[in-house]
């Protein structure tokens, strides 16, 4: 018999694939996917005008696998790799709403372009305001975005003494 976290955490795997775009006409070919991921790039309001290079959208989901429930203000910081890759620049610092999510408000202003990125949650501070020890102050998830990618999703499942994270779409 699967307890309340275990189904939880099922739940949450599936979510990104039940939301995911699965149908692909058999008769669109390669190129006329790929001219059209062009035009939809051009065409997206997050890249500025003049600018060549297509820019990501992020989305990130945090599950207190404790609970089997959202995890609502969790401390995010977003870095960037500098080009030099000697030091890291905060883009942004939010916290996750009710449901888990970064505020997409905060998030639609950031125009990720190829590079290596970071995000730090603040999972000591979190599970402290949970009442419970923790034993990782921080979790830092590093990930590079390259110029094919459009969306990333950025999902982590954390409990007091543990942490995972996968690539999401």
């Amino acid at each position: 018999m699967m307890g309340y976290p275990v189904l939880s955490l099922l739940l949450f795997l599936l979510h990104p694939i039940q939301q995911s775009s699965l149908n692909v006409n058999a008769e669109e070919t390669t190129e006329d996917s790929k001219a059209a991921a062009t035009a939809s790039m051009a065409a997206s309001p997050t890249a500025p005008a003049g600018e060549g290079e297509p820019h990501a959208s992020l989305t990130v989901h945090v599950l207190n696998v404790l609970t089997g429930r959202p995890a609502a203000g969790l401390a995010i910081h977003v870095m960037q790799l500098g080009d030099r890759k000697e030091s890291w620049t905060e883009l942004m610092s939010s916290t996750t709403d009710v449901d888990g999510h970064l505020d997409k408000s905060s998030l639609a202003s950031l125009q990720l372009k190829t590079g290596t990125y970071k995000l730090r949650f603040e999972t000591g501070e979190y599970w402290q305001q949970q009442g419970q020890p923790s034993f990782y102050p921080y979790a830092d998830v590093v990930f590079i975005i390259t110029e094919a990618e459009r969306r990333v999703h950025i999902p982590l499942l954390m409990s007091p003494y543990s942490y995972t994270t996968y690539r999401g779409n």
